[in-house]
């Protein structure tokens, strides 16, 4: 009777582990596959501030985000949304400021110092210019998708935020 239930117990042990791990592998994979489905790219920007191109694309995936909360997408559909606070825009300005110098880190400046100053005149051409970015790499059309004009009320909002000092951590 004991050598059952010692059996027994050894089994649901047993199930239990390959249950767990089995689990664990299957969310591992799940958070770090690339999707292909339309107007969504899962980029990975884990860095540790050594690779450029990581710097890079976690420059880009930032603006992205916050640019997508002031534009009306193409296809409507808007691969997450950051909200566009100073403390946001310095972190990203800090961000942009270890790349090395050329045309691209001057275009991140450029479109950063913009929004800084609370002008998004060129919105919808700077997400589209960072969500060009992000797509580099990825497998040829299946980075679809683009602003097509600017969402006023939520620009006049992010504006009046700015303005009025929540997020007055000035460089």
């Amino acid at each position: 009777m004991k050598k059952n239930v010692r059996n027994i117990i050894l089994g649901l042990a047993i199930t239990m582990l390959v249950g767990i791990s089995s689990y664990t592998i299957s969310l591992v994979l799940l958070t770090t596959s690339t999707s292909h489905t339309k107007n969504e790219v899962k980029i990975s920007c884990a860095t540790n501030g050594n690779n450029v191109g990581d710097t890079r694309y976690e420059i880009a995936a930032s603006m992205h985000l916050m640019a997508n909360g002031l534009i009306v997408a193409e296809d409507n559909a808007k691969n997450g949304v950051k909200s566009m606070s100073m403390d946001q825009l310095n972190a990203t300005y800090n961000l942009i400021k270890t790349l090395p110098d050329g045309s691209e880190k001057t275009n991140f400046m450029d479109i950063i110092n913009r929004w800084k100053s609370c002008d998004f005149s060129q919105i919808v051409s700077d997400h589209n210019t960072v969500w060009k970015i992000l797509g580099q790499g990825q497998p040829e059309n299946t980075l679809n998708g683009r602003a097509i004009s600017a969402n006023e009320s939520a620009i006049k909002s992010t504006i009046n935020l700015i303005k009025r000092g929540d997020y007055s951590k000035n460089q």
